[in-house]
């Protein structure tokens, strides 16, 4: 079982991250060797049975790092999160640090709430939770690096969705797209050569699952102008072999990334896995078209999902939605993106996703302004289309919203 982390730490974990948080919040801006304030407001607005339900999420984040001796780095990142619901009995589990369904590989956590009820009210209600991102420590040995602690995890070549991305945290944090969720981790990198590198690492496992531990071992190879990442993994009892490659065709990038997953875990309230392994893949072109215009287009295939909508709720019972981070509900799907910068201190990006068995389509617009040397102001959106009921469409019951994120680097 997957666990909604919303109870008091272990006094171990307390200990250790009260420790971490007193270096962290000891280091002041001018002694630290660089950091980052970031704040993001969003507004979105969630289709519901009779009425569309509104919420007002925020999330201020403070990251700061330092030399550590000769050989180490240190890193943080803090967030507290306030939001508004208009309804909390409907929304909550949509916009939530953690909820139920919650799924990233840590050994333990703060406490996530601050103040609201542990369970959802009926009508409006405010809350403000807070996230430990990062809590990790990077040390350097001639070809060798270490890093410890809670960290970002992530593989793959493509722009969009990567199979081989098996350790993604799935519905925790669901509104905070900007930064990958911090896992507790243990990796290791050697640079075998000036073209090829080795990188292995242990990640652990869900707070009420120690089982559900995960490894992996990554050789990365540059022969001539192609990017080629073979890799092994283990989570829990499952097995993923996987490959990441990027090269050049003329003008063109190519980036294909796929996985042979081998799922082997067994859960008795589910429906019977109607198979046990399957080949994720992502297939994408992307192109410099001018000096300001960069573009990309991938082709999804995601084996564990069904072409009839009116399956969704069913298929996604299956045991694998459980393990492996697959939330895509459809088998195929078409990805868009372009990036253009309109002038020095403006630049324009969109991205989109189509579910081709529903014809249902999310689009991710953003506009950023450099306002000063360090500062950065950005808006995003994100809207869908297609039908509003569940059972007929995987992007058009999904929430539109709107949000101002404002960087500062120091």
């Amino acid at each position: 079982m997957n666990r909604f982390i919303d109870e008091a730490p272990s006094w171990g974990y307390r200990f250790f991250a009260g420790l971490f948080l007193f270096f962290f919040f000891s280091i002041s801006p001018a002694k630290s060797d660089e950091g980052l304030l970031s704040i993001v407001s969003r507004f979105g607005q969630q289709p519901g049975n009779s009425s569309s339900q509104r919420y007002f999420w925020n999330r201020l984040r403070y990251e700061t790092g330092t030399e550590m001796g000769d050989v180490c780095y240190a890193e943080a990142a803090y967030e507290l999160m306030p939001y508004w619901l208009e309804d909390g009995i409907l929304l909550r589990t949509q916009v939530a640090a953690k909820n139920p369904t919650s799924r990233i590989y840590r050994v333990d956590d703060l406490q996530s709430r601050f103040s609201g009820k542990e369970t959802p009210e009926i009508g409006e209600e405010t809350v403000l939770e807070q996230d430990l991102d990062r809590m990790m420590l990077t040390c350097t040995w001639g070809s060798w690096d270490l890093v410890l602690g809670r960290q970002a995890v992530s593989f793959g070549s493509a722009q969009s969705v990567n199979p081989t991305d098996l350790f993604a945290p799935v519905a925790f944090k669901p509104l905070d797209g900007e930064f990958r969720a911090g896992s507790d981790a243990l990796r290791l990198r050697n640079q075998l050569s000036d073209t090829s590198e080795l990188d292995f690492g242990m990640l652990a496992g869900f707070a009420n699952n120690p089982g559900q531990n995960g490894s992996f071992l990554r050789l990365h190879i540059l022969f001539g102008e192609m990017d080629l990442t073979p890799m092994l993994a283990s989570f829990g009892k499952n097995r993923l072999a996987g490959i990441s490659m990027q090269s050049a065709l003329g003008s063109w990038g190519i980036a294909l990334d796929g996985a042979w997953v081998e799922y082997e875990e067994s859960i008795p309230v589910s429906p019977s896995p109607k198979k046990t392994r399957w080949l994720p893949w992502t297939l994408g072109i992307n192109g410099q078209l001018s000096g300001d215009l960069f573009v990309s287009f991938e082709f999804h295939r995601n084996p564990m999902g069904t072409r009839h909508p009116e399956d969704y709720g069913f298929n996604s019972l299956q045991p694998i939605y459980s393990h492996y981070p697959v939330t895509l509900k459809g088998q195929d799907y078409l990805m868009t993106s372009l990036q253009y910068q309109i002038s020095p201190l403006w630049s324009f990006s969109f991205a989109s996703m189509q579910n081709r068995n529903d014809k249902s389509t999310l689009v991710l617009p953003e506009l950023e302004w450099n306002l000063a040397e360090e500062l950065w102001l950005k808006g995003t959106g994100t809207f869908s289309s297609g039908a509003s009921e569940v059972e007929k469409s995987e992007f058009g019951p999904a929430a539109d919203w709107f949000s101002f994120t404002l960087k500062f680097y120091y």
